[in-house]
């Protein structure tokens, strides 16, 4: 059987979102998509708000981009770079491109999660989604694609004259805390959270327990992401290594001790490749 790809943690406890799609060769679920949404405008509000880092952000804008640290969280270092010289780069050593708003931040998110949510299907195919989802990721593109219109401004193209203030302040409006609260508030509607006392003053208390509700919910979302795509790909690199290895692994692990007896019974098994034993562990 080929080798499965290996998905680990790095010395500072994360991966890639582009590591944990491999690993699965699947695309994320909806509820995954979600949780990256919130947890990366949690962390693009965080590492803006920073004096030491606000002027040093930079574009996520591949998958391999997005870094999930094994507690759940966005790694700040997505919106940052490893340093050399003047310029900025990811982890493979590739070319990265820097920030000039927080919209061109949200947007460019917006796609790589667009490609998350589309890994592995063919160029004709179209993965339907929900609509609050859709809206979402909509709301989060559009913001880029006005950021891109007003920046002619500076460099001396006209605008078009049916673009009003109203609508460029609109437009402004929707920024990493916009993205936070579509995602909080839709854990509310879905009956996740929620507050039955309609007082003005329990209201502002729900609201705050309506981020630490999402915060949660939605940070245990990613840890479960990063853990299962660990334990999968330990488990893949276990089968790859033939039926030996995996009756000598830890008998805890109840995927192992499944497998094994499969392979004592049936030697043919052995021969299904990453993609099979996937297919297997995720159903």
């Amino acid at each position: 059987m080929p080798l499965a790809p290996k998905c680990e943690l790095n010395s500072s406890g994360w991966l890639s979102l582009a590591d944990i799609l491999a690993s699965f060769n699947a695309p994320i679920s909806e509820e995954h998509a979600w949780a990256l949404s919130y947890q990366c405008a949690q962390c693009g509000k965080s590492v803006l708000r920073d004096e030491n880092t606000k002027d040093d952000c930079l574009l996520v804008t591949e998958p391999h981009h997005l870094l999930l640290h094994k507690d759940g969280q966005v790694h700040k270092d997505s919106f940052l770079s490893i340093s050399l010289g003047k310029n900025a780069v990811d982890g493979r050593g590739q070319s990265r491109v820097k920030s000039t708003s927080e919209y061109k931040m949200i947007s460019k998110l917006a796609l790589v999660i667009f490609k998350a949510l589309d890994y592995g299907l063919q160029e004709d195919e179209e993965r339907r989604l929900s609509p609050d989802l859709e809206s979402l990721l909509a709301s989060m593109s559009e913001i880029g694609e006005s950021s891109d219109r007003h920046e002619t401004d500076d460099e001396g193209i006209e605008r078009d004259s049916g673009d009003s203030d109203d609508d460029k302040n609109a437009s402004r409006s929707f920024n990493f805390d916009s993205v936070m609260s579509m995602c909080a508030r839709r854990l509310s509607s879905s009956g996740t959270f929620c507050n039955n006392n309609n007082s003005s003053s329990s209201n502002n208390k729900s609201a705050g327990t309506g981020y630490q509700a999402a915060d949660a919910h939605y940070k245990a979302v990613c840890r479960a992401l990063v853990n299962e795509a660990l334990e999968l790909s330990m488990f893949l690199q276990n089968v790859s290594q033939g039926s030996e290895q995996i009756r000598s692994a830890s008998s805890s692990v109840d995927a192992f001790r499944n497998s094994n007896s499969l392979l004592e019974s049936d030697p043919d098994l052995g021969k299904l490749n990453f993609r099979d034993w996937v297919s297997l562990w995720v159903e």
